[in-house]
């Protein structure tokens, strides 16, 4: 298929009968899809986002599915095949966009309303069936509503975390070119910022200056392939219930168990009682209840099979579907600790490889720095001494277990026995039941109670990839 990135102030009329998918579009003027001339083809445009950009729609388009539309100029023309001007649109959002129907003339969506009496895609229904003077579905499951971008100023079409593009896509994702993206704060220096994530001594193949942080480039100018930066461990003075976080834009939502928004479902292939299960994979239920491994399972429940259990039963018709892909979590790896009970260490004696250290009296100097007490650094080969008068005490270690948690929610765990007191439980994979966890959520879990996890010391960090960068 074509990909077009970024298109700016460009005629694509020459495209025709074009395959347009994962693009932002900007500033694109007189962008003719199917032209009279070609009523029959068919016009692919999947997962774009369209900004101030004139576009033209004829007879022939079709397979417009989930796609943005940011303060564009639509015109959609009968041409020679009027019967194919249905199902135009799909799971599109329109925002501050204008609309010429058969010709009849460009109009902003306030007079749309305002001449139909009706508001967002039912005015445009209702205009669109005026203007071809018959009952047509253009717009099949779109909305009019703001998408949400985080900067556009910025040239930063991301989508905010509450954006109505969120899970409105024909497959369950999100709609446009480019998914959530969670903002932080990112600063060179963070002196007197305590709300930025810096790691002064090792950010694996980052950059970080203020407000960015980018991939290193290889010689011929491409990403390299993946990065690690690690904000430095929080002192929080007491013992704090910990709360969600939010990530930072070039991470956007492919950490941790990430896939993406929502659930697509092998409808094809209904599963009935007495059909072998697959251990590992997830199911759900959407007909009737079902009986699984002791449990009952109410309709829309989802079901892990593991090996000992082949089968399921049911009294209501229960059929179970095969779920392609787990929902999505955006998340990020937690590690925290109450106390830090680690030795002292004094200038001279080494330090432990990958080991985080705060400085408790005094300055050091270590890698070139002058830390200043309270300060942490985590410790790299052939830099595993420091100088000066002061002394450091090891924070965290690789010994301290990464946790994966939802993004911007509340740190949340089930623990054995469901009391407070209980170890962190496990699922059935051996990880801990964070509220990352795809059991979490399960039809035996989601009843259970959910605790808060309180500690002094915590530490967050992002895996980066070139495949994130927006």
């Amino acid at each position: 298929s074509k990909i077009i990135n970024s298109i700016l102030n460009t005629n694509i009329n020459a495209l025709g009968s074009a395959n347009i998918n994962n693009s932002l579009i900007i500033n694109s003027t007189d962008s003719f899809y199917n032209t009279i001339d070609n009523p029959s083809a068919a016009t692919n445009i999947k997962k774009t986002t369209y900004i101030t950009s004139n576009l033209i729609f004829t007879a022939g388009s079709r397979g417009i599915i989930g796609n943005i539309f940011n303060g564009c100029l639509i015109s959609v023309y009968q041409g020679l095949a009027i019967d194919i001007i249905s199902d135009l649109f799909k799971y599109c959002l329109f925002y501050n966009c204008s609309f010429n129907f058969n010709n009849k003339g460009m109009k902003t969506q306030a007079q749309i309303e305002e001449e139909t009496g009706m508001t967002g895609i039912g005015a445009l229904s209702m205009a669109s069936n005026n203007a071809f003077d018959r009952i047509l579905n253009m717009f099949e499951n779109c909305q009019v509503a703001n998408p949400l971008f985080n900067a556009p100023e910025l040239g930063d079409y991301t989508l905010q975390p509450l954006s109505p593009a969120r899970n409105a896509s024909y497959d369950g994702t999100y709609i446009g070119c480019y998914d959530i993206a969670f903002p932080t704060y990112a600063f060179a220096d963070d002196t007197g910022k305590p709300n930025a994530f810096y790691n002064a001594s090792k950010n694996q193949n980052t950059i970080v200056a203020n407000n960015s942080i980018s991939l290193v480039r290889n010689n011929d100018g491409s990403a390299v392939g993946s990065g690690l930066i690690t904000e430095k461990p929080k002192d929080l003075d007491k013992i704090y219930e910990l709360k969600g976080n939010r990530g930072c834009y070039v991470v956007a939502a492919r950490n941790g168990e990430a896939l993406d928004s929502s659930a697509d479902i092998d409808r094809n292939n209904p599963i009935a009682t007495g059909t072998t299960l697959t251990a590992g994979k997830i199911y759900i239920n959407e007909i009737g209840a079902v009986t699984y491994n002791g449990t009952t399972y109410p309709i829309r429940s989802r079901i892990m099979a593991v090996d000992s259990i082949q089968t399921f039963t049911t009294t209501e018709g229960g059929v179970l579907f095969e779920i392609l892909e787990t929902p999505n979590r955006f998340t990020n790896e937690v590690r925290f600790k109450q106390n830090i009970s680690g030795v002292i260490v004094n200038a001279g004696t080494n330090l432990t490889v990958n080991s985080w250290y705060r400085v408790i009296n005094d300055s050091i100097t270590w890698n070139g720095e002058t830390l200043p007490v309270g300060d942490s650094f985590q410790a790299i080969a052939g830099q595993l001494t420091f100088a000066g008068n002061g002394a450091v005490i090891e924070e965290f270690s690789d010994a301290d277990v990464w946790r994966v948690f939802v993004i911007d929610s509340d740190i949340k765990i089930r623990r054995v026995g469901d009391v407070a007191s209980g170890n962190i439980d496990t699922g059935t994979d051996g990880k801990p039941m964070t509220n990352a966890h795809g059991e979490y959520y399960s039809a035996q879990n989601v009843v259970r109670p959910e605790f808060s996890v309180y500690a002094r010391y915590v530490q967050k960090r992002w895996t980066l990839n070139a495949g994130m960068s927006k």
